[in-house]
């Protein structure tokens, strides 16, 4: 199988037990979970790169926000004559908050990421479970990590430019079912 192939349909089949059907309705459920995995992950990311976005990048940081956040951030904005950058800066600043990644957030995306290598590397998707699992792998070294501050600091770039590459196998994954009718 080529490095660039998005699945090796020869194996597939025989994983399939060269049932063509069932290995169109299992690739079909391989998208789904696929798309609930990535859509995770980015909204994890979204609530790490909040906490760690400098000060002068608060205003931009919240576009990039969840949609429930920044949904309640304006309804907080619309009734108070502060800017987005005094209200993003007090809630990061808020003694609730100690710049700890949420809720093992990087466990959490390991987790996501395995997920995807597990379905991926059963329906020969090699592109999938190469991405999927160097996402696992650095996702898994940011979480050793995560008490630090810094260490997100240098960490962060690298799982998101992963999953990055993640969201590429993907999209290179959706051409391929659209291509082939699925």
């Amino acid at each position: 199988m080529a490095a660039n192939e998005v699945i090796d349909w020869d194996e597939a089949m025989e994983q399939c037990g060269d049932d063509e059907e069932f290995l169109r309705e299992l690739l079909a459920d391989l998208r789904g979970e696929i798309d609930l995995q990535v859509k995770r992950i980015d909204e994890i990311l979204r609530r790490v790169r909040f906490l760690y976005v400098p000060d002068d990048q608060a205003d931009a940081m919240y576009d990039s926000l969840p949609d429930s956040t920044s949904v309640i951030i304006s309804n907080l904005l619309s009734f108070s004559l502060i800017s987005s950058e005094v209200l993003i800066s007090h809630l990061r600043c808020s003694p609730t908050h100690n710049m700890q990644v949420p809720d093992g957030a990087f466990h959490q995306i390991m987790k996501a990421a395995h997920a995807i290598k597990g379905s991926a590397s059963n329906l020969m998707c090699q592109q999938l479970r190469q991405a999927s699992m160097a996402l696992e792998s650095t996702a898994a070294a940011a979480n050793d990590d995560a008490g630090d501050p810094a260490a997100v600091q240098t960490h962060l770039p690298m799982v998101t430019a992963r999953f990055n590459e993640l969201r590429q196998a993907v999209q290179n994954y959706h051409d391929f079912l659209t291509k082939i009718g699925i």
